[in-house]
This record gives structure tokens, C-alpha cells and sequence, in this order.
């Protein structure tokens, strides 16, 4: 007979993610070196209604600040993300996508500049 098609076969380079192959260019596989090479960092930021911060923030990096003796680096990250949504106008403090951006380059600058690592950021915007 003619030839045709029966199917398809993904082929390249795969990965196996969990219990499914993925291309190893993806996005996820991209990402996850990233943060294996600068890690993460996370801040959560505690603001009221009239947009003023209700408690210092609250970091966490994993693997790029240590359990201990890393005080000096907390209390300046605390201080840029602090100074950042402060110096923000009231008005865009109000707004939880200023807040995120003034925030996650604090965190992330500080860091570069410190540790010298460009992290994977995350900023959590709490309202109450």
C-alpha cells in the first residue's frame, strides 16, 4: 500500500519530570536550574488597608542565608524591602502589583549585591 502516517514520537532531548517526559528546553526545566545555580529568596510583606506595613518582613532563602550567622544580611534585606514599599506613594501601596515589584527588586538587588546571586523571587503581598 501507500505509505502514511500511523503516529508521532516526541523526540530530542527529554527529561523525566516526576512520571511524565518533558522537553529539556522547557520552561519548568529552565526555570529549575535557575534556581539550583541562584536559588530562591521569598519575602512576605504584611500591609493594612491604608497601605502602611504592619511588621517587618519576612524572609526566606533557603540555601543562600544561613540558619546562622547570616543576621547582618536578614537585617538588610528586612531594611531594603521595608524602605522600598515605604518610599512607595500611599496611593500605590494600596495596589498589590507596585508593592510586589518594589519588593522583589529590593530583595533581588540586595542579594546581587551581597551574595552576589540573582535568585528566583517571590514576594507574598498579605493584606489585613
Amino acid at each position: 500500500g501507500s505509505p502514511h502516517i500511523v503516529a508521532e514520537v516526541t523526540s530530542g532531548r527529554l527529561v523525566l519530570d516526576g512520571n511524565r517526559l518533558i522537553d529539556i528546553d522547557s520552561s519548568r526545566v529552565r526555570a529549575r536550574r535557575r534556581m539550583i545555580l541562584d536559588g530562591t529568596a521569598a519575602v512576605t510583606v504584611v500591609i493594612d488597608a491604608k497601605g502602611y506595613l504592619v511588621a517587618d518582613p519576612v524572609i526566606s532563602a533557603p540555601g543562600i542565608i544561613a540558619d546562622e550567622g547570616d543576621d547582618k544580611l536578614v537585617a538588610d534585606l528586612v531594611w531594603a524591602v521595608t524602605v522600598a514599599v515605604e518610599n512607595l506613594p500611599v496611593s500605590e501601596r494600596r495596589k498589590d502589583a507596585p508593592v510586589h515589584e518594589a519588593a522583589r527588586l529590593a530583595l533581588r538587588r540586595t542579594l546581587v549585591a551581597q551574595r552576589g546571586h540573582k535568585p528566583v523571587t517571590q514576594v507574598h503581598v498579605v493584606r489585613i
